[in-house]
């Protein structure tokens, strides 16, 4: 049984309660994400903090939390240099250079942190909270930029469904996913969400006002970039703090960076259990995650797992 793990300055230790595998760490494994070797995966997950570091905020202390923001600098500062140049004040997510969630404690940066207070009939959900909330960000912001123009997401994947699911049951709008991994695609249809080809992108005569890229696919995010408008904008899943989307100067790019966990389950909430069945596989363990996984999202109870183990 290995010690827990040590709690950095201003972080604080969470016991895990489930925690997701999703199309990131499926990533991360086949090495598009330039991780760190040993890390423990799991951007995605939701626990209780049990123990606070030095400078820890102390209202933490009991909380049920998951991952809301980007976390502070301060937290990883030997690897700013690698970090996009525009945005090198903002650390990753974990389970890519610092421990995420699939142990049964971890240490997290308590900046990277939000609570919980939405009520779910299924708590193992809360493992999709930080997923979910990105989606609802972004399909706020397409929402802001919709009426009379054109506008997608970019990627195939959990965000991207969810995206689009929360443009209908939330913002009342429909949104139209794009990607070259159409494995999903059935499973979008279920849950009535359109998913086209990317090739499909460019057949229109109008271009994209606006796109939200869900992908680390470097040809479905070129050509995402090359369909949008001299002018338009450009929003950025949370993981591209740490990998460098094509860039054109005309585009205005915009990364996201707070996605309050209360955002997400709120999401969670409104799609309800029989929606949220189709995008979820719960394993009994992830000791070998199934490769290609069932669904866009694999969950796992983590609590029987012994102190320190994790799954690199």
């Amino acid at each position: 049984e290995k010690p827990l793990p040590p709690i950095p300055r201003g972080w604080v230790l969470v016991k895990v309660e489930w925690a997701a595998w999703t199309g990131l760490e499926e990533a991360t494994v086949a090495g598009h994400l330039g991780a760190k070797p040993g890390v423990v995966l799991g951007h995605a997950g939701y626990g209780v903090v049990v123990e606070l570091g030095v400078a820890a905020p102390s209202w933490l202390a009991g909380k049920r939390v998951a991952v809301g923001r980007l976390p502070a600098p301060y937290t990883i500062p030997s690897y700013r240099k690698r970090l996009w140049a525009l945005i090198d004040e903002i650390a990753p997510l974990p389970g890519i250079v610092y421990n995420g969630w699939l142990a049964e404690y971890t240490a997290l940066p308590s900046s990277a942190l939000t609570e919980i207070t939405i009520s779910l009939e299924d708590e193992k959900y809360y493992a999709l909270s930080t997923p979910a909330a990105i989606a609802m960000v972004a399909a706020h912001w397409l929402a802001t930029r919709a009426r009379g123009n054109r506008y997608a997401v970019v990627g195939g994947g959990l965000v991207a469904i969810m995206a689009s699911l929360a443009a209908q049951e939330v913002y009342g709008y429909e949104l139209t996913l794009y990607s070259s991994d159409l494995r999903w695609e059935k499973i979008a249809e279920e849950l009535g969400v359109n998913m086209e080809h990317i090739r499909r992108l460019g057949d229109h005569t109008r271009p994209l006002a606006a796109v939200f890229i869900a992908t680390l696919d470097a040809y479905d995010s070129y050509r995402a970039v090359e369909s949008v408008r001299h002018d338009g904008d450009i929003l950025l899943h949370p993981v591209y703090v740490h990998e460098t989307p094509p860039i054109l100067p005309r585009c205005s790019y915009r990364l996201i960076t707070s996605f309050p966990a209360d955002t997400g389950a709120y999401l969670l909430r409104k799609l309800g259990s029989r929606k949220l069945e189709k995008l979820v596989a719960v394993m009994d363990t992830l000791e070998k995650p199934p490769v290609p996984r069932p669904r866009p999202a694999l969950i796992v109870k983590i609590g029987a797992r012994k102190a320190g183990k994790g799954l690199e």
